[in-house]
């Protein structure tokens, strides 16, 4: 699709170990949507090397400014897949840096598209560890209900989550989700390029300045007293 580079961009909170469940399955689900997705896209993406999906540690090289080339990543792809976690939006607040940035990027999609009232987000969280109380209540209704969670009982099992015929069914049905927001997209408006013209620039919050440390605990904090937006994933 003109304007955009990846179908989707992978948040999700590092594991302290790289054989960490958030990791395995962070790069797992990688795998199983790049697999996947580019027989199905209604156009072609921008980037060269034919990532198509964005995963920090499948994408970013060393030495990288990170809030700069997450920044760009997120501006870039149709949409984001959230994997939540108990400590999601705790720890280093990079991950609360990110959604700051989607959930910015997303209204002003909507604003350009003109899409008063949304259905769908563009934002598409897994709730991976953890119960629906635990999200802030801006986010319970836009979870995706997915059975890929269960991967979390047993993620260093020799089954990929690519070979997994039972999680299959789960995986297209993403897959569908992130089709739908491409559509959605094409559907509103014959774009020439992105939805946004400073995609180049655009950067997350810096949270290891003290002035981007505090603006992302004050989204934080927020972010748990704001009400449910009105929209449900299908």
């Amino acid at each position: 699709m003109p304007g955009f580079k990846y179908a989707c961009f992978i948040s999700y909170r590092n594991s302290k170990a790289e054989t960490g469940e958030n990791t395995v399955f962070a790069e797992q689900l990688y795998d199983a949507i790049r697999d996947r997705v580019d027989n199905v896209l209604y156009n072609d993406l921008e980037d060269p090397a034919n990532h198509l999906v964005f995963l920090d540690k499948k994408v970013m090289g060393h030495g990288e400014f990170i809030n700069t080339i997450l920044g760009q990543a997120i501006c870039k792809s149709i949409c984001w897949v959230v994997i939540f976690t108990r400590g999601y939006l705790r720890g280093s607040l990079w991950c609360a840096s990110e959604l700051e940035s989607m959930l910015k990027l997303e209204q002003t999609r909507f604003n350009t598209l003109q899409i008063a009232n949304p259905v769908k987000s563009f934002i598409i969280p897994i709730l991976f560890r953890g119960d629906k109380a635990d999200l802030p209540e801006a986010l319970q209704n836009i979870t995706f209900e997915t059975k890929l969670a269960k991967f979390s009982l047993a993620y260093n099992r020799s089954t990929p989550l690519t070979n997994d015929a039972e999680l299959e069914p789960e995986i297209a049905k993403l897959i569908d989700e992130i089709v739908h927001r491409e559509k959605i997209i094409l559907d509103q408006s014959p774009l020439e390029a992105g939805l946004c013209k400073d995609c180049d620039t655009f950067a997350l919050v810096n949270v290891t300045e003290q002035a981007g440390y505090k603006k992302i605990q004050e989204f934080v904090q927020e972010l748990k007293k704001k009400d449910p937006p009105p929209m449900a994933h299908s």
